[in-house]
């Protein structure tokens, strides 16, 4: 088998996997959302935990998908062809792409205070934090370097 073939495989392998892990993060969004609205009291503490268990599932969800899709684009050939980037190498599409996760993280947390659950937004926004910086350490600090090294060959 030759090495594209290897590739192709595994990136299909990976695009399976966060097809089926998007489907379990939406599965977590909407059972955070209609807990919220369904559950007489949410301030109890069985509720809380329960809540809390949700968001971090979401967050671990979430960056496991960002990791899947760095991965995937990684291993494109033709992603080594496209022109360089520019503003520091993040381009306006990738920049959209990051917001949009950083902002989904955010839009459980407001929900939570919506609820006026102060301390399961507390903890679940220093947990989603840690979650952003991970996925700054193993997500975004490699693809920028890649790109750096790929910008450097040309």
């Amino acid at each position: 088998m030759s090495k594209n073939n290897e590739d192709s495989d595994y990136i299909q392998h990976l695009s399976t996997l966060s097809s089926s892990l998007s489907l379990l993060a939406g599965f977590a969004f909407t059972a955070i959302t209609v807990l919220l609205a369904l559950l007489p009291d949410p301030s109890l503490l069985l509720a809380q935990v329960t809540l809390f268990f949700l968001v971090f599932l979401l967050g671990l969800l979430n960056f496991l998908i960002s990791s899947i899709l760095v991965q995937s684009l990684l291993l494109c050939r033709g992603y080594r062809n496209l022109p360089k980037p520019k503003r520091g190498g993040v381009g306006v599409f990738n920049l959209l792409v990051i917001v949009s996760y950083a902002l989904f993280g955010v839009v459980v947390l407001f929900m939570l205070l919506l609820f006026n659950l102060i301390y399961l937004t507390l903890v679940s926004g220093v947990v989603f934090a840690l979650f952003i910086i991970l996925g700054y350490v193993f997500t975004l600090k490699p693809f920028f370097e890649y790109q750096k090294r790929l910008s450097s060959q040309k």
